[in-house]
């Protein structure tokens, strides 16, 4: 049945995170309000064992859930700069003391380390050990990133990054880049949003045959009918779903 919670205007509720720690789709919803913590399972009872309930500082960023060499990491950014790497129950897994200026963009898993940018473009990366790391990427602060454990993308103006790999592209606005890794093989999606057109890499930086196409919004991407083709998902202005097929 549906599940309904009514929460006080005091604070915006924060972005909702979905999480199936074993792929068993025991799900676990996490989300916040300020500093209020709150997760349910599936059933829309409250996990009572999760015992960060609440936060040093309001939570900023969309939590996160990783595994690393069988382990379980929730990982999530507040306010005042600290980053929390957290276990299933909610208590410390590691401990940061160092602060960071958070972007707008989320935390990643990259090369197995928990990843995020700051405003100044830096790269920040911490090990499973807690080791802190960083990298200057040359990013303004309206940039935007992601990755996954093996690539690294990241849009800022008209410069596309995959990888190492720096490309410019025609004028626009360029936004929403995703990863994506099916049957083995890794594509790229940006969206421009002025002309309403949607660009596929490859991990090469290399655009696909076929494409800009019409698109309003992200895409989804995935083997939709089994048959090793891969499918792609967006929305046009109308509000309709378009599939299309990359042969």
């Amino acid at each position: 049945s549906p599940l309904f919670v009514k929460f006080s205007k005091r604070d915006n509720i924060g972005a909702l995170a979905v999480f199936d720690y074993d792929n068993s789709r025991n799900y676990r919803f996490l989300f916040s309000q300020g500093r209020d913590l709150y997760m349910y399972n599936n059933r829309g009872n409250k996990v009572e064992g999760f015992t960060y309930k609440r936060a040093e500082s309001q939570v900023i960023t969309t939590p996160r859930h990783f595994r690393i060499n069988s382990k379980d990491y929730i990982v999530l950014g507040l306010k005042n700069g600290r980053l929390k790497i957290l276990q299933r129950n909610g208590k410390d897994r590691i401990v940061i003391n160092q602060k960071f200026d958070f972007s707008k963009n989320g935390i990643f898993n990259y090369r197995d380390q928990f990843s995020f940018t700051t405003t100044k473009g830096e790269l920040m990366q911490i090990s499973t050990s807690g080791k802190v790391s960083s990298t200057n990427l040359s990013l303004s602060s309206t940039h935007e990133i992601t990755g996954s454990s093996r690539s690294l993308v990241a849009i800022d103006g008209q410069i596309l990054q995959i990888r190492e790999k720096r490309m410019s592209l025609d004028y626009g606005i360029y936004t929403d880049p995703q990863f994506f890794l099916v049957n083995d093989k890794i594509y790229i999606s940006v969206l421009e949003g002025s002309s309403k057109k949607l660009y596929l890499y490859d991990s090469n930086g290399k655009l696909l045959p076929g494409f800009p196409i019409l698109g309003a919004s992200g895409i989804d991407l995935a083997d939709i009918d089994g048959d090793k083709k891969v499918e792609l998902v967006t929305k046009d202005e109308g509000n309709f779903l378009t599939v299309y097929r990359l042969e």
